[in-house]
């Protein structure tokens, strides 16, 4: 419920338990699995890789990276080392909500994001996650108005609508509802209610 998800936020966790008790089950095993080959490994998740450095745009780039911003993140050499495993426990559990990203490809691919683009409202250290984010987010303009978005062929607002594909595009706000993107959980961090 939201009082416990604010919880949650206030005592500094992300209630990754919003995704289902598997969720992060799967992801202690492949770090297990993983350090259990190599001292070195890591598997780390989008959301807590990246910042929002515009409050304002938080609840459009929560919902607009809805299903990517829980993916995972390992060492780059061990990626299909990682894919394997995580296959394993995918098919094991039964859930197939999460995915790796191969950050070497992303990285070797030189992405440049517009420098309009949603993806400069994004903050980070790691070198992979900013390739994902400029892949993810980097052809969809900043905007302000439905008009400027129209005109730009892909664009967004930060209130969760604009326009891609030639078409308009709403976002669902409850896939928003809680904020997880971030390094660590801000004071800023809420929920979202029903009324936004």
């Amino acid at each position: 419920n939201l009082q416990s998800d604010l919880n949650s936020v206030n005592q500094g966790k992300k209630p990754f338990d919003k995704l289902g008790p598997v969720y992060l089950t799967i992801k202690n095993a492949l770090e297990t699995a993983l350090k259990a080959r190599h001292s070195d490994s890591y598997v780390h998740i989008y959301c807590d890789l990246i910042d929002v450095n515009d409050p304002e745009w938080t609840l459009a780039l929560e919902a607009v990276l809805y299903n990517q911003k829980f993916n995972f993140f390992v060492n780059p050499r061990y990626y299909e080392e990682a894919n394997r495993l995580l296959k394993e426990l995918a098919d094991s559990y039964h859930y197939y909500h999460v995915s790796l990203v191969d950050t070497e490809r992303l990285l070797a691919s030189h992405i440049q994001e517009n420098e309009d683009s949603i993806a400069q409202l994004i903050d980070t250290n790691d070198p992979g996650a900013r390739a994902y984010t400029d892949y993810l987010l980097g052809r969809i303009k900043k905007c302000s108005s439905f008009e400027e978005a129209r005109a730009s062929g892909s664009g967004l607002l930060s209130d969760c609508t604009g326009y891609r594909a030639y078409a308009t595009w709403y976002l669902n706000k409850a896939n928003a509802r809680v904020f997880f993107l971030g390094t660590k959980v801000s004071s800023n961090a809420k929920a979202v209610t029903s009324d936004d």
